[in-house]
């Protein structure tokens, strides 16, 4: 969930409703901000190595590394100022669709999770920008799913 939605496009400001929520390997650095009633439908493969499908920090294994080297950084520095600006620079936990999903279910918003098996998270196109075999399940899921919820 990123961006505004009247930034693009046309000047011309028109009524909407948004009527769902397609999540293509997304994730939220807190889950409580999702508090609306629309129905959401979570797509995520399982071999994602930069975002997970729970809560855990994205490149895992790169940010891992990353956020120790702050961390010994905070200890050098004696300014709270300094602390403070590294304390940000750490690399935030995110939660992945699947965490998304079960936290949907939780507080009864209608959520519906695809795990795509074997799928990364360039999921949907091949290295060639053609759309990949996991991909064109995705998207048929998503088509059902879409005739399901609207």
């Amino acid at each position: 969930m990123y961006g505004c939605l009247d930034c693009i496009g046309e000047l011309s400001k028109q009524d909407y409703k948004i009527k769902g929520v397609i999540n293509i390997v997304g994730a939220v650095y807190d889950l409580d901000i999702l508090d609306n009633e629309i129905p959401v439908l979570n797509v995520h493969g399982n071999n994602d190595k930069i975002i997970s499908r729970n809560c855990d920090i994205p490149f895992k294994k790169q940010a891992s590394s990353y956020n120790r080297f702050i961390s010994k950084l905070k200890h050098i520095f004696s300014s709270e100022k300094a602390k403070k600006e590294l304390s940000e620079a750490i690399i935030p936990e995110l939660c992945g669709s699947e965490s998304i999903h079960s936290y949907l279910k939780s507080t009864g918003i209608q959520s519906y999770y695809l795990n795509a098996a074997e799928g990364d998270h360039h999921l949907i196109m091949s290295n060639n920008n053609v759309i990949s075999s996991i991909g064109k399940k995705a998207i048929n899921a998503v088509s059902i799913s879409i005739q399901y919820y609207i």
